[in-house]
């Protein structure tokens, strides 16, 4: 059957500056009715269906894009563009294909607005900006009552947004990996044990690194930390390590009472000479001599072993093998002693738990470092007959631990040596053994000297010949994708209230069946005619592609 089909015929020209005109179509026996096309063939809605369809597409490969890289290393993006550049391209394609259509379906309501009642002939300026651009649009919505077409303005206008808005739901930021690395490490330990043996004549070999380690202590002399780390590092578990501690106190008052002087053998032509002894609360003994007029010790530094003849008393006080004590003081101008200060301190085992260690470079610290005290611990000879090594048991907070006994009587043969021990006489006396006066004379703070003293040997054990190592992580900084989804609620937005003007503009024009399918198509402009008695807008052709195949083969120019 044959599709009917109205005729539009021409009316003469008039002036339509300000006439107002309905488009309307009648039947006619020389023609037949307006060719209608179907829905989905190019000639009707099919490329405008075929864009809806794309920006669909296009819409859903952003979404799936975002769903995809969400939270994810940015190197696991697959491309060699960027994803910001992916987003672009795709948001600026789905705004291109949106608009083929709003322009197409702004240019159909054009002549459904028309054909509703007589409008001014100027509206058809209205409409065709509007389907050109923004400003068409904004003059569309304030110029005209809101219809159909009004949603297409909007669309026009906000589109704007929309590839903006798209890229924006990307966020692209630097994220603290944790990365495993053999190469980060830092020492702990739990022996102090050299695996070294006593002599033939029964001698004790030093150890020279922990002597090392004493004197830079005490000497206030920092030493850089011993870990390894390639960049930036972090241990997330906490590791106990065997170490030492010290304990000082001022025993001023108990040792002056103690005090004893005697005139020294040898020198029978100084009478004003003597030589006092003071005893400190731990059995250590600090002898000074003074010259009236002469000299006089201002410095005095001692040290004794603990339990040297009671080898089993170690196990329930190895947080005291070895007590110091030190005398410090001014005199006057007839060198009598002045601001006496003496003080005692114990030195001897402990445990330390190091948490959160970091290292940054050549910056390396721990957390809150915690003391543990390793009395706690069951320890025994490892060889009840040697006795050559005391061991502990495993506890619930506690790993085993190792000492040697060699290694102890070395470390307190050391403190008892001349290296140490060191006296510094003021005036006209000779000093044959300052030792130690320069970093502990004066105004030396004696708790925070001896403090950093344990804190070299502690620092010692954990890099020395017992050292166990702790694996952290490498830290790196990677880029992450995130999606931030509230900005893709614009965007969404418009491609509903699009795909929604789609269709109400298609099923509009569907239902007005006298209503032709002329977009926006300049021929239909150029060839309808307008009745000036009845200001009517008809059209003597069937179908704009009669009209494209009579453009194609005429030719005109502009008078």
């Amino acid at each position: 059957m044959q599709p009917k089909s109205h005729r539009y015929e021409a009316t003469s020209a008039r002036d339509i500056d300000t006439d107002e005109i309905e488009l309307t179509a009648r039947e006619s026996s020389r023609k037949g009715r307006y060719v209608r096309h179907a829905t989905f063939s190019t000639d009707g809605w099919g490329l405008e269906l075929l864009s809806s369809f794309t920006t669909l597409v296009l819409f859903a490969g952003m979404f799936a894009i975002f769903c995809s890289m969400r939270d994810e290393p940015y190197s696991k993006w697959p491309l060699s563009i960027s994803i910001n550049t992916t987003i672009a391209i795709l948001s600026t394609a789905c705004t291109a294909a949106m608009m083929h259509n709003v322009s197409a379906f702004i240019g159909q309501l054009k002549w459904l607005y028309f054909k509703r009642s007589s409008q001014s002939v100027y509206n058809v300026e209205r409409f065709d900006e509007a389907s050109r651009g923004p400003l068409g649009a904004v003059l569309l919505i304030f110029r005209l009552r809101w219809n159909l077409a009004t949603l297409g303005a909007f669309i026009t206008i906000l589109r704007l947004g929309f590839s903006p808005l798209s890229q924006a739901v990307v966020s692209l930021e630097p994220v603290v990996m944790d990365v495993p690395s053999n190469d980060s490490t830092f020492g702990y330990a739990h022996a102090y044990d050299r695996n070294m043996t006593t002599g033939a004549q029964s001698e004790i070999p030093p150890d020279t690194q922990m002597q090392s380690a004493i004197l830079q202590g005490l000497y206030d002399i920092s030493s850089i930390p011993v870990f390894q780390c390639g960049g930036a590092c972090l241990w997330r578990d906490s590791y106990i390590s065997l170490g030492f501690k010290s304990t000082c106190k001022n025993v001023t008052m108990a040792a002056l009472e103690t005090k004893h002087c005697i005139k020294p053998e040898g020198r029978p032509g100084m009478r004003f000479d003597r030589n006092c002894n003071f005893t400190t609360p731990g059995n250590i003994t600090l002898t000074t001599q003074h010259v009236l007029t002469d000299s006089q010790t201002t410095f005095r530094i001692n040290a004794t072993r603990t339990h040297l003849d009671h080898p089993n008393n170690i196990t329930t006080s190895l947080d005291d093998i070895v007590r110091i004590a030190v005398w410090r003081s001014g005199y006057d101008t007839s060198f009598n002693a002045t601001h006496i200060n003496i003080t005692e301190c114990t030195v001897g085992f402990t445990a330390y738990e190091y948490p959160g260690a970091e290292a940054n470079g050549s910056t390396f610290s721990f957390g809150k470092i915690s003391e543990i005290d390793i009395q706690r611990a069951n320890w025994s000879w490892d060889d009840p007959l040697a006795q050559t090594h005391l061991v502990s048991n495993k506890t619930s907070s506690l790993p085993p631990f190792r000492l040697s006994i060699v290694d102890i009587r070395a470390l307190q043969a050391f403190f008892e040596s001349t290296t140490f021990q060191s006296e510094f006489v003021s005036g006209s006396a000779k000093n044959n053994n300052p030792g130690l006066s320069a970093a502990l004379n004066g105004d030396t703070n004696l708790t925070r000297a001896f403090d950093n003293m344990a804190l070299g040997m502690t620092d010692y054990l954990r890099s020395g010949p017992n050292e166990k190592l702790a694996k952290g992580v490498r830290r790196e900084s990677q880029i992450y994708v995130f999606i931030r989804w509230y900005w893709l609620v614009g965007p969404a937005a418009l491609e509903l209230a699009a795909l929604v003007f789609a269709v109400f503009t298609i099923v509009g024009t569907a239902r007005k069946h006298d209503v032709p399918l002329w977009k926006s198509s300049a021929l239909v402009l150029l060839n309808c005619r307008h009745e000036m008695s009845s200001g009517i807008i008809r059209g003597d052709f069937q179908d704009v592609k009669e009209l494209e195949k009579m453009a194609k083969v005429s030719e005109a120019r502009l008078e």
